[in-house]
């Protein structure tokens, strides 16, 4: 389970990050309901549509700005989308309205982009055939409607005349992304809430449940930098290929001295984490920072995906295929104050290169109370976005519980955690046969149950450490014990039966704990191993 929201993400089979994603237009492609039609307008449903279906509809113009639109309440950096084609007309505006109005006219005969204007990022056009294209345009403005007029295709409102659309999206982001259709409600696709992240980061074949605990992303414009502060160097929005495998990553250009910054005020905990995805452009040394009391920095080197220099923390560099990589800088103290993405001559220096050196940046990051960077938070809204905790639940063991069991997990530990994070139990309620918990002991602890009373708590001796364990815990009838790492632990005689236990919990919603890079598996034997078996299954 997760909270109701579309922040999280995953590293797909195809190797590229996939997000959650949400059409916030409703009825997208039925517009006589949610739409309205201005200026004498008419529209008609039933024509042949780009994916071979009679879904298309036909805009007819009755006077100068005819058009359908939405009213919508959107203030992020949104993509608005529609494929359009010629009719005996042969353009199409777009405009969302307020703000400076951002806009665009589309040449429907000829493909092309035709005067953007107000406060857009930018607009792209996309032939899919038989003369249709998908018109987008990308705006970082407050929008009170979502508007789509009929016009020439030379860049002028007309009287008369139509053309056919099909199909309007809105979506945060800078891209527009495979359609959604919507209806009464919000259209979603990708990673949704309550959807388990199957994760196939590093050219995994077989992908790992990804299960993490809340993180927020404290950087309030995540992919388009030109809302961050820049001296001395320009940002180009949509300028490549993204890890998302889509044209929303963006070219940070520098001319002098030049910094890519924002203020983060509210950071809290004892340690903070910044990372962006990076890729060499005509240079390829770069540094992340914070800028406080004391300046903190981590160097990285983008040619041979290296880590350099590091001031005042840690850092690594991740690789995530096609000359991109994860960057990350993690602080050792809670440091408010300036974030900055900044290019280096070399490892260690804040001498800048030459004038116009270049690199390819996406998807920033800042985390607080955190050592280590979680999966990645989208984030368009220009404040801050959470991605809630997540749990994994098995149900219904009942039948794999009798007289002789062995449970086993394989787990990165932090002695820093402070609450349960994995139990076998009844119904969630006080009776739990095994507990690995991040108390101030750092111990295992397992509790006895047997025909419905409580017999013994239980918690070994051993300490457990940061890094990785294996801990197995067999009942045979006769005696419980727990094994650790290739040792066996603890012994306790008992000969009651266990009462029945029916779920399996693992997960990060039981506090502000951090499960760090999470469990490798966890496995259930409806038989007792033999203590020879235990030792080789925990033995690392």
């Amino acid at each position: 389970s997760r909270g109701s929201n579309l922040a999280a993400t995953r590293v797909g089979a195809d190797g590229l990050i996939e997000k959650g994603r949400e059409n916030v237009l409703l009825q997208s492609n039925q517009f006589d309901t949610t739409w309205t039609e201005l200026s004498q307008g008419t529209i008609t449903s039933g024509q042949a549509g780009y994916d071979g279906t009679n879904d298309a509809w036909l805009l007819t113009a009755g006077a100068v700005f005819s058009r359908v639109q939405q009213s919508i309440s959107q203030s992020d950096v949104k993509t608005f989308s529609v494929y359009a084609k010629s009719g005996t007309q042969g353009g199409i505006f777009l405009r969302l309205n307020g703000g400076s109005n951002p806009r665009c006219f589309f040449d429907l005969n000829n493909g092309q982009v035709g005067n953007p204007a107000g406060d857009n990022i930018d607009a792209s056009i996309e032939s899919v055939g038989n003369g249709w294209y998908r018109c987008s345009l990308i705006a970082n403005n407050t929008a009170d409607s979502a508007q789509i007029y009929i016009a020439d295709d030379n860049n002028g409102f007309v009287s008369s005349g139509n053309i056919y659309i099909q199909d309007a999206q809105m979506e945060a982001g800078l891209a527009a992304t495979e359609y959604i259709e919507s209806g009464a409600t919000t259209g979603t696709a990708g990673i949704l809430e309550d959807t388990p992240r199957f994760n196939y980061s590093f050219g995994a074949s077989c992908p790992s449940l990804l299960l993490e605990p809340s993180r927020t992303n404290l950087i309030q414009s995540s992919e388009y930098f030109g809302a961050w502060g820049i001296t001395n160097g320009s940002v180009t929005a949509n300028d490549l290929v993204s890890p998302e495998g889509l044209i929303n990553g963006t070219k940070f250009q520098i001319t002098g001295a030049s910094v890519l910054s924002q203020t983060i005020t509210s950071v809290a905990g004892t340690a903070t984490t910044f990372s962006v995805f990076a890729k060499s452009g005509n240079h390829s040394i770069f540094r992340l920072g914070n800028v406080s009391s004391t300046q903190r920095a981590a160097w990285f080197d983008l040619s041979t995906g290296t880590k350099l220099n590091v001031n005042g923390g840690t850092s690594t560099i991740e690789n995530y295929g096609n000359g991109w990589y994860r960057c990350t800088a993690s602080f050792t103290s809670s440091v408010d104050g300036i974030y900055f993405i900044a290019l280096s001559a070399s490892g260690g220096s804040t001498t800048p290169p030459s004038s116009g050196s270049n690199i390819n940046i996406y998807g920033a990051m800042v985390e607080s109370n955190a050592s280590f960077a979680s999966s990645y938070i989208p984030n368009h809204s220009g404040g801050t976005i959470t991605r809630a905790a997540e749990t994994s639940l098995v149900t219904d063991i009942d039948s794999l519980f009798g007289s002789n069991n062995t449970f086993y997990s394989e787990f990165i530990y932090y002695t820093s955690n402070t609450s349960t994070f994995l139990e076998v139990n009844q119904n969630g309620g006080a009776a739990n046969l095994l507990q690995i918990s991040a108390t101030s002991s750092n111990k295992i602890n397992y509790t006895i149950f047997a025909n419905g009373a409580f017999v013994a708590s239980r918690s070994t001796n051993v300490l457990l450490t940061d890094g990785k364990m294996k801990v197995a815990l067999k009942y045979d009838g006769t005696n419980y014990k727990v094994f650790l790492n290739g040792s066996l632990v603890d012994t306790y005689a008992q000969t009651s039966i266990p009462i029945s236990l029916n779920r399996i919990y693992c997960g990060n919603a039981r506090g502000s704990q951090q499960f760090g890079k999470g469990i490798s598996q966890t496995l259930l034997f409806p038989s007792a191993l033999s203590d020879a078996d235990c030792i080789t299954l925990t033995t690392i």
